[in-house]
């Protein structure tokens, strides 16, 4: 996977090695040196057991995920968030991102979703794209409206509200 470019950030590709940092806090990788990590990193919602899921899932190459990083004018680069795609075993793509609370609602999830999107549709791609997000998450639902998802379904036995892709929309 390749750095990704946007007007206000950079998306770097998760690696193995840095999944493992994210598990130990231990061998900080050369991708994450110059970055700085805020004290809340990562969001709450990524625990050691979705670190090791993921882990599985990048080993199995079907995990494509980055991390977005803030540019400051003055060169000084914040990790603030990550987002991608997990392919399950139909070949389907399932989105998912996370923001660090003090970055929210200033558009860079909506920015680096459109950016991982249209990474993933340039590349001759041919798949269904969903996203889950619970019916509450109205910032969640507002990111996905405007990246092109429409609303498609609900899924009952974890009540989330499912979003599918349309490339026509964006």
């Amino acid at each position: 996977m390749e750095l990704l470019k946007t007007k206000r950030l950079t998306l770097i590709p998760v690696t193995k090695d840095i999944l493992r940092y994210e598990q130990t806090k231990n061998i900080l990788p050369d991708s994450l040196s110059e970055i700085f990590i805020p004290e809340n990193w990562p969001h709450e919602s990524i625990t050691k057991d979705v670190l090791e899921v993921f882990l599985s899932l990048l080993n199995e190459n079907r995990l494509y995920n980055f991390y977005w990083i803030f540019e400051k004018e003055a060169g000084e680069q914040i990790l603030i968030g990550s987002g991608g795609f997990i392919v399950h075993d139909n070949g389907d793509y399932e989105l998912g991102y996370s923001i660090l609370k003090q970055y929210e609602n200033q558009g860079y999830a909506t920015e680096a979703v459109k950016a991982t999107i249209k990474w993933l549709t340039d590349s001759e791609f041919d798949k269904n794209i969903f996203a889950k997000t619970e019916a509450e998450n109205y910032p969640s639902i507002r990111i996905l409206k405007k990246s092109g998802f429409y609303k498609s379904g609900f899924e009952e036995n974890t009540n989330l509200l499912i979003y599918s892709y349309s490339k026509k929309e964006t």
